[in-house]
């Protein structure tokens, strides 16, 4: 199987609700887009307040990527089984192996990406790291982990073990794409790369989003997360999103699009909150998470309604009631379920309103 190295995707799909209403700063009503058309609203059109904004998408038909195959997104290496020596793995030119990924690429060949450490002291992996990532039609890239641009130098920092990256699709091509950590921990959060795999010869990107705060190579803060490797949030397959801060110390989202693009967060937030859904091992667990990184949440349950996309039609499929608990900056909701591979779609009834959340399950 050829050897082709990954790189991080923004994987997202775009869906413009039927209507939009836009307003004046002073609340007054602007213009409506209705089947994309723009046309002059009459005074009984209007909804009554200009929060009312109503998010209905289930009748879309999403765009999803047509490639031949399907990869599962699963990484072949088991960090546990494989690192369970308690010697190091130690490469005499590279140094220290933190982190070895063996996954499929959308075209069926293999893409392998490790990380190493420069040093390795009373069992914590310090120094100068570096991604490899093998692309045998390319050759192999080697880049560091974090990089000051500003400084010419590489940034120092430490791993405490061995991880495995997480795996998702942001840009909508098919790709694996991954985020790993750059730099020390801080107290509320992290910079982080978002990478993205390609499948050309100089097969691992990353993006060069300019969030409120990001260092001088284009890693970005992500709020509330620490961990070596993470996986972002989906509002739908077109929009991924993370909380960030500003300079002032704000906590905001950041959105962008499966092109790559940042765009706004607010029509597809209800009640100030962004859902999202992720499944893995039999367990569907759903977010909200608060647009400000509020720990306020409403106790009542709501109704879940699942549907599948099916030959361009969405088909109900499961329905349930469940509550949202804090966990940690956001409120999860969690349950357990079979679900075959497919896209699919949760409405999501709460107090504020109806929101959904998209999610694509690969294996």
């Amino acid at each position: 199987m050829k050897k082709l190295i990954a790189s991080i995707v923004l994987f997202v799909l775009i869906g413009a609700a039927d209507i939009i209403y836009t307003y004046n700063s002073d609340g007054s009503l602007l213009w409506k887009l209705k089947e994309d058309s723009r046309t002059e609203l009459t005074e009984n059109e209007a909804p009554e307040e200009a929060n009312e904004y109503v998010y209905e998408r289930p009748e879309r038909e999403p765009p999803i990527p047509e490639v031949e195959h399907r990869c599962d997104f699963v990484n072949k290496i088991d960090p546990d089984k494989y690192f369970s020596d308690s010697d190091p793995i130690i490469d005499p030119e590279y140094g220290c192996l933190v982190s070895h990924n063996v996954f499929d690429s959308s075209d069926g060949d293999e893409l392998i990406v490790d990380v190493y450490s420069s040093q390795y002291i009373d069992g914590v992996f310090c120094g100068i790291m570096d991604t490899h990532m093998y692309n045998e039609s390319g050759g192999g890239v080697i880049t560091p982990c974090a990089y000051d641009s500003a400084a010419r130098s590489a940034l120092k920092y430490t791993y405490n073990d061995h991880f495995s990256l997480l795996l998702d699709d942001y840009n909508n091509d098919g790709n694996p794409d991954f985020t790993l950590r750059t730099g020390d921990i801080r107290k509320d959060g992290a910079f982080y790369y978002i990478n993205y795999a390609t499948n050309e010869s100089y097969p691992v990107h990353h993006t060069n989003f300019e969030t409120p705060l990001y260092n001088s190579d284009s890693a970005v803060f992500v709020y509330g997360e620490t961990a070596d490797s993470i996986r972002l949030d989906h509002t739908d397959m077109d929009h991924s999103f993370f909380l960030t801060k500003t300079t002032e110390g704000d906590v905001v989202p950041y959105m962008f699009s499966s092109s790559l693009r940042s765009c706004d967060y607010s029509p597809y937030a209800v009640g100030n909150r962004l859902y999202s859904a992720f499944y893995e091992n039999g367990i569907l667990t759903l977010k909200a998470t608060d647009c400000d990184a509020d720990t306020v949440m409403y106790t009542d349950a709501v109704t879940v309604n699942v549907r599948k996309y099916n030959e361009r039609v969405w088909e109900s499929c499961d329905g349930f009631k469940t509550s949202f608990e804090r966990d940690i900056w956001v409120h999860k909701a969690y349950r357990e379920v079979k679900l075959e591979k497919g896209f699919y779609q949760l409405e999501i009834v709460t107090p504020d309103g109806t929101a959904y959340a998209e999610f694509m399950v690969r294996a």
